[in-house]
């Protein structure tokens, strides 16, 4: 059984989330990211070539228009999840909770539980057989469940340890046919 008990601060809820959206992109995504910029210059060299021929600029400049916009949004998506995940940190009162626990234990079940005052305000669960991927970094283990939904583990309060908590999230992974990411 492994536990991890801390407050959740709106470093982690951030962090967390970002880490969740980068995991939903998809390759599609990165033939965006890779053909927008490329479609914008075509469509100005397009512009020039118009201009020098004196033809008619009108849908030249709605397309080209549109691919800046699209650009910009692709841009500006991350820091809306920032927003976001602030809203909804103050929404949710998690900076008033003084305690974030986390318990992993053989079943299979991941078991979220904040408290207030010492007293349980909010409970949650999660299957590892709903793990989709993990990330670590220095001060975190973020498990992410079904794509959207994740754990934030902090690597100095977790007890059982962390070699042996990854090879069991691994070994819960191979089980329903996924793999770290």
């Amino acid at each position: 059984m492994f536990e991890c008990k801390y407050k959740f601060e709106l470093e982690d809820s951030i962090t967390s989330a970002k880490y969740v959206y980068k995991s939903q992109r998809r390759k599609k995504d990165v033939v965006i990211a890779v053909m927008l910029p490329i479609l914008i210059l075509v469509m100005v060299g397009l512009l020039v070539w118009d201009i020098v021929k004196g033809k008619n600029l009108i849908w030249d400049i709605v397309l080209l228009s549109a691919l800046v916009v699209l650009q910009v949004l692709y841009l500006v998506i991350p820091l809306t999840i920032v927003r976001q995940q602030k809203k909804s940190y103050k929404k949710q009162n998690l900076a008033e909770m003084d305690q974030l626990a986390i318990t992993i234990d053989n079943s299979g079940l991941c078991t979220e539980v904040l408290y207030k005052d010492g007293k349980e305000v909010a409970k949650s669960a999660h299957s590892l057989r709903a793990l989709t991927s993990y990330i670590e970094d220095n001060k975190r283990l973020i498990l992410v469940f079904n794509k959207i939904e994740f754990v934030c583990i902090r690597k100095d309060c977790l007890t059982g340890g962390l070699d042996k908590l990854k090879a069991y999230l691994e070994k819960c992974m191979r089980k329903t046919g996924k793999s770290k990411k």
